[in-house]
């Protein structure tokens, strides 16, 4: 009867230190899931910040692309070579909602103003009328106030 009360006390005891034992490992494993957790997310909010923040380089790039054929434009008016300034502002219009799309609701007003001003920055071309570098110019403003917002 001694040895039976010891082998119970034994087997007790080691089922008690299996416990302990299991739940300590099993805090650790808690914890380290919650650190997990928390990192995943933080690299989710990191990963979303830099994707906003390509799509707005993409935008102010497809912005500066479009300021270059403006300035383009612009120098081939000063030397009187409508029909390339005319292919600049062809281009220029192509780009025009690409560029714009990362703006959002804030673009796509100056960029149907822009759009308006390009009709009839082609009829000026069309008539090879050198005044017509007064309005490329204006769009050039326009274009550079949207930069810099």
């Amino acid at each position: 009867m001694g040895s039976l009360r010891y082998i119970l006390i034994v087997i007790l005891a080691l089922c008690i230190g299996f416990a302990v034992g299991y739940q300590l490992e099993y805090q650790k494993v808690k914890t380290s899931e919650t650190q997990i957790r928390g990192l995943m997310t933080e690299m989710e909010n990191v990963s979303r910040a830099s994707r906003e923040q390509l799509a707005k380089m993409e935008g102010e790039k497809g912005l500066y692309r479009l300021r270059v054929l403006v300035a383009e434009a612009q120098c081939d008016v000063m030397e009187r070579n409508f029909g390339r300034a005319s292919e600049q502002i062809d281009a220029l219009e192509a780009g025009l909602d690409k560029a714009f799309a990362p703006l959002g609701d804030q673009g796509i007003e100056v960029r149907d103003n822009i759009r308006m001003g390009l009709g009839s920055i082609r009829e000026g071309l069309q008539k090879l009328d050198v005044k017509v570098k007064v309005k490329i110019e204006d769009l050039a403003k326009a274009l550079d106030q949207v930069m810099t917002k």
